[in-house]
């Protein structure tokens, strides 16, 4: 432990907050700086607690982590027996002026981050767990919006939904994800056109509001879709 005042700017490997110049700080080659109130406050890791070291260097895209982060272990650290989840116990960080390549930093100069982890907690690991679930739902959606607009333009004035699921007055709290046009359709003689919309209704259901106008019948109706991920057009299609 070597207590010394700061000369420049930078970060607590022990809270993540900014160190400015001339504050104490503890300093090691090894841990880097660290407020001198969080060194001293600092409590031991239990031996009996199985600790895991996470690193990378800031050419590589890593900026680091703080104490309290919950980490996704990479597929490389899961199979050398790495849990799913990390929670950082202790987290640090080197700058090197030069010679990073060989250091692992990834670049000329920069950072390389260290941290000290044990397995996360279900609790702890919930809030990222749902994160990542909600992100693959809306990667999901993307590409399922993707797909059938792909289908809707293709079909033109051939796209058209069953009545049974027809919704002709707009719900309240209507979102609109995605919109489409269609212009004349070549088998018709008048104008005629046609607006998609994907919409989210407020119960979070899923549908498509179609607003057609040709001839002197304007319509505006929406149509629930349960099978909203289905790759199949021929319900859509008229026969």
């Amino acid at each position: 432990m070597a207590k010394m005042n700061a000369r420049y700017p930078g970060s607590c490997n022990i809270c993540g907050h900014r160190i400015r110049a001339g504050e104490e700080i503890d300093y090691s080659k090894q841990e880097g700086a660290a407020h001198w109130k969080c060194k001293q406050a600092e409590t031991p890791i239990p031996a009996d607690v199985k600790t895991y070291e996470i690193g990378g260097g800031s050419g590589y895209h890593c900026s680091g982590w703080t104490k309290g982060d919950v980490v996704n272990s990479s597929k490389q650290e899961r199979e050398r027996g790495f849990p799913e989840w990390l929670y950082v116990l202790k987290a640090r960080s080197q700058y090197f002026r030069e010679d990073g390549l060989s250091f692992g930093v990834g670049d000329d100069s920069g950072h390389l981050y260290h941290a000290t982890c044990r397995e996360a907690t279900p609790e702890e690991a919930a809030p990222r767990i749902a994160a990542r679930e909600a992100k693959q739902k809306a990667k999901e959606v993307e590409q399922a919006l993707t797909a059938f607009g792909d289908r809707v333009t293709g079909l033109g004035k051939d796209l058209d939904p069953p009545w049974s699921n027809r919704i002709t007055t707009t719900p309240p709290g209507l979102t609109v994800l995605r919109r489409w046009s269609i212009d004349k359709h070549p088998s018709y003689g008048s104008p005629f056109y046609r607006a998609v919309y994907a919409v989210q209704l407020e119960d979070g259901r899923i549908g498509y509001r179609f607003k057609d106008s040709y001839y002197d019948w304007p319509q505006d109706y929406i149509v629930i879709v349960p099978e909203f991920f289905t790759d199949e057009p021929e319900p859509w299609k008229e026969n």
